[in-house]
Protein backbone atom coordinates (compact mmCIF):
# COMPACT_ATOMS: atom_id res chain seq x y z
CA UNK A 1 0.00 0.00 0.00
CA UNK A 2 1.73 3.17 -1.52
CA UNK A 3 2.34 5.96 1.99
CA UNK A 4 -0.64 7.76 0.47
CA UNK A 5 -3.05 5.98 0.60
CA UNK A 6 -3.28 4.26 4.10
CA UNK A 7 -5.35 5.84 6.89
CA UNK A 8 -3.85 8.18 9.06
CA UNK A 9 -2.28 6.17 12.32
CA UNK A 10 -3.81 7.20 15.65
CA UNK A 11 -1.54 8.69 18.37
CA UNK A 12 1.11 5.93 19.65
CA UNK A 13 0.19 4.69 22.92
CA UNK A 14 3.09 3.29 25.36
CA UNK A 15 3.16 0.73 27.92
CA UNK A 16 5.19 1.00 31.29
CA UNK A 17 8.26 -0.30 29.12
CA UNK A 18 8.17 1.76 26.43
CA UNK A 19 7.20 -0.20 23.90
CA UNK A 20 4.24 1.02 21.64
CA UNK A 21 0.52 -1.28 22.00
CA UNK A 22 -0.71 0.41 19.10
CA UNK A 23 1.15 -0.04 16.29
CA UNK A 24 -0.08 -1.33 13.09
CA UNK A 25 0.92 -4.83 13.74
CA UNK A 26 -0.68 -4.75 17.12
CA UNK A 27 -3.92 -3.52 15.86
CA UNK A 28 -3.90 -6.06 12.48
CA UNK A 29 -2.81 -9.04 15.66
CA UNK A 30 -6.10 -7.79 17.85
CA UNK A 31 -7.93 -7.47 14.25
CA UNK A 32 -7.18 -11.23 13.64
CA UNK A 33 -7.49 -12.31 17.25
CA UNK A 34 -11.44 -11.09 17.20
CA UNK A 35 -11.76 -12.57 13.72
CA UNK A 36 -10.98 -15.91 15.13
CA UNK A 37 -12.96 -15.57 17.95
CA UNK A 38 -16.20 -15.08 16.07
CA UNK A 39 -15.60 -17.66 13.67
CA UNK A 40 -14.87 -20.31 16.31
CA UNK A 41 -18.11 -18.93 18.15
CA UNK A 42 -19.82 -19.82 14.88
CA UNK A 43 -18.29 -23.16 14.11
CA UNK A 44 -19.98 -24.12 17.66
CA UNK A 45 -23.20 -26.58 17.86
CA UNK A 46 -25.87 -24.52 19.19
CA UNK A 47 -27.78 -25.61 22.54
CA UNK A 48 -31.32 -25.29 22.88
CA UNK A 49 -32.22 -24.06 25.82
CA UNK A 50 -34.71 -26.81 27.58
CA UNK A 51 -37.89 -25.58 29.45
CA UNK A 52 -39.07 -27.02 32.75
CA UNK A 53 -41.78 -27.27 35.04
CA UNK A 54 -41.27 -28.76 39.07
CA UNK A 55 -44.47 -29.88 40.27
CA UNK A 56 -44.54 -30.76 44.44
CA UNK A 57 -46.98 -33.88 44.88
CA UNK A 58 -49.76 -33.01 47.24
CA UNK A 59 -47.92 -35.69 49.97
CA UNK A 60 -49.73 -33.56 52.66
CA UNK A 61 -53.56 -33.28 50.84
CA UNK A 62 -53.00 -37.52 50.38
CA UNK A 63 -51.30 -38.88 53.19
CA UNK A 64 -52.19 -42.61 52.10
CA UNK A 65 -51.86 -42.60 48.26
CA UNK A 66 -48.92 -43.83 46.90
CA UNK A 67 -48.56 -41.13 44.11
CA UNK A 68 -44.85 -42.46 42.98
CA UNK A 69 -46.75 -45.92 41.91
CA UNK A 70 -49.50 -44.18 40.17
CA UNK A 71 -46.66 -41.67 38.17
CA UNK A 72 -44.30 -44.55 37.72
CA UNK A 73 -47.43 -47.21 36.81
CA UNK A 74 -46.47 -50.97 36.44
CA UNK A 75 -42.84 -51.76 35.40
CA UNK A 76 -42.74 -47.99 34.50
CA UNK A 77 -45.08 -48.23 32.09
CA UNK A 78 -47.36 -45.16 32.50
CA UNK A 79 -44.52 -42.93 32.82
CA UNK A 80 -43.02 -44.41 29.29
CA UNK A 81 -46.58 -43.30 28.01
CA UNK A 82 -46.79 -40.05 29.52
CA UNK A 83 -43.46 -39.30 28.13
CA UNK A 84 -44.00 -40.94 24.79
CA UNK A 85 -47.29 -38.22 24.41
CA UNK A 86 -45.98 -35.16 25.43
CA UNK A 87 -42.45 -35.53 24.32
CA UNK A 88 -41.16 -34.74 27.99
CA UNK A 89 -39.02 -36.50 30.39
CA UNK A 90 -40.15 -36.96 33.42
CA UNK A 91 -38.66 -37.36 36.33
CA UNK A 92 -39.78 -37.97 40.18
CA UNK A 93 -37.29 -36.58 42.69
CA UNK A 94 -37.51 -35.04 46.53
CA UNK A 95 -37.97 -36.95 49.74
CA UNK A 96 -39.88 -40.35 49.05
CA UNK A 97 -38.10 -40.93 45.29
CA UNK A 98 -35.42 -42.57 46.40
CA UNK A 99 -35.05 -45.17 48.56
CA UNK A 100 -33.15 -45.59 51.76
CA UNK A 101 -29.42 -46.46 50.81
CA UNK A 102 -30.10 -46.51 47.45
CA UNK A 103 -28.60 -43.99 44.84
CA UNK A 104 -30.19 -41.90 41.94
CA UNK A 105 -31.34 -44.25 38.98
CA UNK A 106 -29.21 -41.66 36.61
CA UNK A 107 -26.42 -42.39 38.16
CA UNK A 108 -25.86 -39.11 39.93
CA UNK A 109 -24.98 -38.22 42.83
CA UNK A 110 -27.72 -37.53 45.59
CA UNK A 111 -27.78 -33.55 45.15
CA UNK A 112 -29.68 -31.09 47.23
CA UNK A 113 -32.73 -31.33 45.01
CA UNK A 114 -33.19 -34.85 46.71
CA UNK A 115 -34.04 -33.67 50.09
CA UNK A 116 -36.67 -31.02 48.85
CA UNK A 117 -40.13 -32.21 48.93
CA UNK A 118 -41.10 -34.62 46.63
CA UNK A 119 -42.05 -33.10 43.17
CA UNK A 120 -42.55 -34.41 39.27
CA UNK A 121 -39.73 -32.64 37.05
CA UNK A 122 -41.10 -32.40 33.58
CA UNK A 123 -38.36 -31.36 31.05
CA UNK A 124 -38.97 -30.59 27.25
CA UNK A 125 -37.81 -28.66 24.15
CA UNK A 126 -40.29 -25.90 24.24
CA UNK A 127 -43.09 -24.57 26.55
CA UNK A 128 -45.64 -26.14 24.79
CA UNK A 129 -44.56 -29.65 24.78
CA UNK A 130 -43.88 -28.90 28.97
CA UNK A 131 -47.44 -28.01 29.43
CA UNK A 132 -48.61 -31.55 27.71
CA UNK A 133 -46.53 -33.07 29.80
CA UNK A 134 -47.79 -31.23 32.94
CA UNK A 135 -51.50 -31.71 32.03
CA UNK A 136 -50.70 -35.48 31.92
CA UNK A 137 -49.10 -35.26 35.78
CA UNK A 138 -51.54 -33.55 37.04
CA UNK A 139 -54.32 -35.91 35.95
CA UNK A 140 -52.95 -38.28 38.28
CA UNK A 141 -51.56 -35.71 41.32
CA UNK A 142 -55.62 -35.64 41.51
CA UNK A 143 -56.03 -39.17 42.58
CA UNK A 144 -60.20 -38.85 43.08
CA UNK A 145 -61.09 -37.18 39.75
CA UNK A 146 -62.52 -39.63 37.51
CA UNK A 147 -59.60 -39.07 34.70
CA UNK A 148 -56.91 -40.30 37.76
CA UNK A 149 -59.61 -43.72 39.11
CA UNK A 150 -59.63 -44.31 35.22
CA UNK A 151 -56.08 -44.25 34.68
CA UNK A 152 -55.39 -46.68 38.14
CA UNK A 153 -57.75 -49.05 36.74
CA UNK A 154 -55.79 -49.00 33.43
CA UNK A 155 -52.72 -49.88 35.70
CA UNK A 156 -54.37 -52.40 37.85
CA UNK A 157 -55.55 -54.31 34.46
CA UNK A 158 -52.55 -53.44 33.26
CA UNK A 159 -50.44 -55.47 35.79
CA UNK A 160 -52.76 -58.34 36.27
CA UNK A 161 -52.05 -58.72 33.06
CA UNK A 162 -48.36 -58.37 32.93
CA UNK A 163 -48.36 -60.77 36.50
CA UNK A 164 -50.64 -63.49 34.04
CA UNK A 165 -53.60 -63.16 36.75
CA UNK A 166 -55.95 -61.05 34.82
CA UNK A 167 -59.54 -63.24 35.10
CA UNK A 168 -61.94 -62.68 32.43
CA UNK A 169 -64.62 -63.05 33.62
CA UNK A 170 -63.66 -61.26 36.72
CA UNK A 171 -62.77 -58.57 34.43
CA UNK A 172 -66.31 -57.90 32.91
CA UNK A 173 -67.80 -58.29 36.84
CA UNK A 174 -65.95 -55.57 38.18
CA UNK A 175 -67.11 -51.80 36.93
CA UNK A 176 -64.56 -49.21 36.44
CA UNK A 177 -66.74 -46.77 38.92
CA UNK A 178 -65.75 -49.54 41.92
CA UNK A 179 -62.59 -48.19 41.57
CA UNK A 180 -63.77 -44.89 42.53
CA UNK A 181 -65.62 -45.75 45.37
CA UNK A 182 -62.90 -47.61 47.20
CA UNK A 183 -60.64 -44.24 46.44
CA UNK A 184 -62.83 -41.85 47.42
CA UNK A 185 -62.49 -44.16 51.28
CA UNK A 186 -59.33 -43.54 50.61
CA UNK A 187 -57.98 -47.22 49.47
Amino acid sequence: IPPGGRSPSPEPIFDRSGAQVNSREARRRQQLINERAELLESLKPKVPQRCWRKLIVPVDKYPGYNFFGAIIGPRGNAQKRMERESGCKIVIRGKGAIKEGCGRHDGKPIGPEDDEPMHVLIEGPDEETVERGQALVEIVLNPYSEDAVAQKEKQMRELAIINGTLKEEDAALVPVANWGNAAAKGA
